[in-house]
């Protein structure tokens, strides 16, 4: 279950993380920084806890942060900085052309997403609405980022090193570059587990996690893409929670048979107020379609991919069951 580059069947190589199976396809759209690195143990649990259904599992990495190619390293070679937009562009393609060249007549399709992947997930998902072959069962959105970004602890931040600092993708890519030429790979990797290495309860990270922070840190130009991204994040992801682009999302027309929402309790992205409002408008019986579920578990965080992808895996794989009992 190797991490692979796909060529032939999109217009710009990508990084996807890959789970063969002859069941729905799980499409995992990532947050920010789009590694699909962060996410290989999670969509292993999420296998491993669904074994009646045979699921097959496609992550793909944001356009622009894909660890193989060699223009990752150099911040003057490869793709210029990608929008939002583009991003999303790049998942419907990808979504498409996949299922497409599996030759399958009629195919379901489960999408999870993670952080500002939610934002996006929400295009995705309407992009199929009519679409004769690829039919959405099911979308999770985890610890979403759909509106007020700027609000939330860290996008107050963000904002601030954005107007005090200004260019930070292109200073801190540059940092980036400095220190891979002036630090050995070992030391990093090191200094990473110093870092991330034990969670809010003493526990160690996996290998898995420390091999993605790395992939990110070392990447000079996945550093600034990423950056630019969150940057762009701030001031697009606004108050509105029906935008045009996405009308009738919340309404569900037959769209999909299932919406379903998972916060964590203290979660630094996401704005206390903006989350509280999605619960009261969306979460009652006129939208019984969606369920909005929030973990009892404080530990758990914002970024469950780096530490908490097992228990996290094991919520999403009793929800997906729930769509096909």
């Amino acid at each position: 279950m190797p991490l692979k580059v796909v060529k032939d069947i999109i217009p710009h190589p990508t990084n996807v993380y890959h789970i063969e199976g002859t069941g729905p396809l799980v499409y995992l759209i990532p947050g920010n920084p789009g590694l699909s690195e962060f996410y290989t143990l999670y969509l292993d649990e999420i296998k491993a806890n669904t074994p009646d259904l045979d699921l097959e599992l496609l992550c793909p990495s944001h356009r622009g942060l894909d660890t193989k190619a060699w223009h990752s390293y150099n911040l003057n070679h490869g793709d210029t900085t990608l929008s939002l937009d583009q991003q999303v562009e790049h998942k419907v393609t990808l979504l498409k052309n996949w299922v497409a060249n599996s030759n399958s007549e009629k195919r379901d399709v489960i999408i999870l997403s993670h952080s500002v992947g939610a934002w996006m997930a929400q295009r995705v998902s309407l992009a199929f609405q009519n679409d004769p072959v690829i039919n959405i069962k099911f979308v999770g959105l985890l610890t979403p980022t759909v509106a007020n970004i700027a609000k939330s602890d860290r996008g107050r931040s963000l904002i601030w090193c954005d107007q005090k600092i200004g260019y930070m993708g292109s200073r801190v890519g540059r940092f980036s570059e400095f220190l891979s030429w002036l630090i050995p790979r070992s030391v990093i990797e090191s200094l990473l587990y110093h870092i991330i290495g034990k969670d809010n309860q003493n526990n160690p990270a996996p290998k898995e996690s420390i091999h993605a922070a790395l992939e990110l840190v070392t990447k000079p130009k996945i550093v600034k893409q990423a950056l630019d991204m969150g940057t762009e994040e701030m001031y697009r992801i606004l108050s509105d929670l029906e935008p045009e682009d996405i009308q009738g999302f919340w309404e569900n027309e037959g769209k999909f048979d299932k919406l379903w929402l998972y916060y964590v309790k203290n979660d630094h992205w996401v704005d206390n107020d903006t989350r509280a409002e999605i619960i009261d408008k969306y979460g009652n019986d006129q939208f019984a379609h969606i369920d909005i579920e929030i973990e009892k578990r404080e530990y758990i965080t914002h970024s469950f991919c780096v530490h908490y992808s097992q228990e996290v895996a094991e919520v999403t794989a009793r929800k997906i069951m729930e769509v096909f009992a």
